[in-house]
């Protein structure tokens, strides 16, 4: 199988992506992702905490399981309405509809990619704690957006409301970005000031603690601990529904809160 020059092939990537129905794609080095500041910052945050990242395979607070041979990552985007939050509904244990679709998007192209050029790839779960990688990261550098005082990847079409997947493949593929895009600099926050748990009200790391100049909420604001607390609200607030498709009985589904997200002017229709 003839492999194209890595322009064409990251082309190709990328357009069969959108044809298995991702709205966004790009690529990243990983060499790139490895020096992001994320998994420097994960260490500080608070043990047990949702995003401290207790490793289900022995990894220190940060670390990535990256699949051996891999040099870039494709990362898919699906957007995801403030009229769809179904998309992001747990149905009990059972993951997301959105989370599925990426999924399917991901394996389609994964065996694409092997039976067109018989190029090896590696579909990578979403939780880093399970082998993942930073998907925000990521797709910051693969120009999809930035990362917004929200704590949440901003894009110019779908602004924080895209959900993310990636693939990792065994070849060097140039990188689609970063890009310049930020409109959070001139903004006044509504996805700060409309946080129902007050995740964003006082500054919780700094550059001095970290080393880092990139933080959570871009300043350090973000607090997991607070956040945290409301999807555990939402766990416990879970309403019984049937649901035929997936259980013959009602079954919790279980809601989380998107007002950092649905509160961002960008991208809103």
């Amino acid at each position: 199988m003839k492999i194209p020059d890595r322009d064409t092939l990251a082309s190709l990537i990328l357009q069969k992506a959108r044809d298995f129905g991702a709205d966004l794609a790009g690529l990243a080095g990983i060499a790139a992702l490895k020096k992001e500041p994320s998994t420097r910052v994960v260490p500080f945050i608070p043990p047990g905490t949702y995003g401290s990242m207790e490793s289900l395979y022995g990894l220190k607070p940060g670390e990535v399981r990256w699949p051996k041979g891999g040099k870039s990552v494709v990362v898919v985007g699906l957007e995801h309405p403030e009229d769809h939050p179904e998309l992001d509904w747990w149905y009990w244990l059972i993951d997301p509809p959105g989370n599925r679709v990426l999924k399917s998007i991901v394996q389609n192209l994964k065996e694409w990619l092997a039976a067109e050029y018989g190029l090896e790839s590696t579909h990578i779960t979403y939780h880093i704690e399970k082998g993942g990688v930073f998907l925000k990261e990521a797709a910051r550098l693969a120009g999809l957006g930035c990362i917004g005082r929200n704590n949440l990847l901003i894009t110019p079409q779908y602004g924080p409301r895209i959900r993310l997947r990636s693939l990792v493949v065994n070849i060097d593929l140039p990188a689609t970005g970063p890009s310049a895009f930020d409109p959070c600099s001139a903004c006044r926050a509504p996805c700060q000031k409309h946080c129902p748990s007050l995740a964003f009200d006082k500054i919780v790391l700094t550059r001095g603690q970290t080393g880092e100049e990139r933080l959570p909420g871009r300043d350090g604001r973000y607090h997991r601990e607070n956040c945290a607390q409301i999807m555990q609200l939402n766990e416990d607030e879970a309403q019984l529904q049937l649901v035929p498709e997936i259980s013959a009985d009602p079954i919790p589904i279980i809601k989380y809160c998107r007002n950092c997200e649905v509160f961002c002017p960008v991208g809103a229709s």
